[in-house]
């Protein structure tokens, strides 16, 4: 009994996150999924939850260009879903959307440890939209500080990080009230994909990469990459120094020799 205990508990150990991605290359690919059309509900396909609670409402796919696959971030696409309504109710003009107050349509999955996730998306129209990536289990928002999806259609890859396991939901469309009129609306979703979160390197020596005012100092041109606090890319550079003035926040800064936290 005691090398039963023992097997089990090496099994829980070794558990870890295996890279996961959901994209749907074309019309058959959607299909295949068999989703509901507006009778709320939602279904599960390959391990991510599609939530169709609006009623009247439902999810399509579009053709990403009618001259081939396009680019978003670090993956290419040939489609998209489309979200035929918000995840949110409309909101007032100049009053932001609660996260957490999403229904109708949106996406749900579980990660098993700590993950990196994302989300591949443009806004479903011509005015601006939101994304939310949301830990539920612990009502975080793992992307607090970049949500916005462009009115003029910009393709983004939305990151974010996940502190370990937990229920993950992907929800968007309502513009929010102070960036747009209030009203709700779709999103383009290219993909979601997510793998093991990257680990942090130990704190780097000051006399190889340190803040001085709105300057990273970088005396041996190490290859310096800055992350915001949700896990999002804002520069890259092997400057001797490199300037960070534009920035607000807190940010880390990643090399091969270690990482640097800093607050401007």
């Amino acid at each position: 009994m005691k090398k039963l205990f023992l097997a089990v508990a090496l099994v829980a150990a070794t558990i870890s996150v295996q890279a996961t991605d959901w994209a749907w290359a074309d019309q058959a690919a959607f299909d295949a999924l068999s989703l509901p059309v507006a009778d709320s509900t939602s279904t599960t396909v390959n391990g991510l939850t599609y939530a169709d609670l609006s009623g009247s409402k439902d999810f399509s796919w579009s053709v990403a260009s009618s001259t081939g696959a396009v680019t978003v971030g670090d993956k290419s696409f040939t489609g998209y879903i489309k979200t035929n309504a918000a995840s949110y109710a409309s909101v007032a003009a100049g009053v932001d959307v609660d996260p957490f107050s999403y229904k109708n349509l949106y996406f749900e999955f579980n990660v098993t440890a700590a993950s990196t996730i994302s989300v591949y998306a443009k806004s479903g129209s011509s005015e601006n939209r939101v994304l939310y990536i949301l830990d539920v289990t612990n009502n975080v928002i793992l992307n607090s500080t970049d949500y916005t999806l462009p009115s003029d259609g910009t393709k983004k890859q939305i990151t974010a990080t996940t502190s370990g396991a937990c229920k993950v939901v992907v929800a968007g469309g309502a513009t929010v009230g102070t960036l747009g009129d209030g009203t709700g609306g779709s999103i383009s979703v290219y993909g979601i994909s997510y793998g093991p979160a990257t680990a942090v390197k130990d704190a780097i020596s000051s006399d190889l990469l340190k803040l001085a005012g709105d300057v990273l100092v970088n005396p041996t041109n190490l290859e310096v990459e800055v992350y915001s606090v949700a896990g999002v890319k804002v520069l890259s550079s092997s400057d001797a120094s490199i300037n960070v003035s534009a920035l607000s926040g807190a940010f880390v800064a990643k090399t091969a020799e270690g990482t640097l936290k800093f607050v401007k």
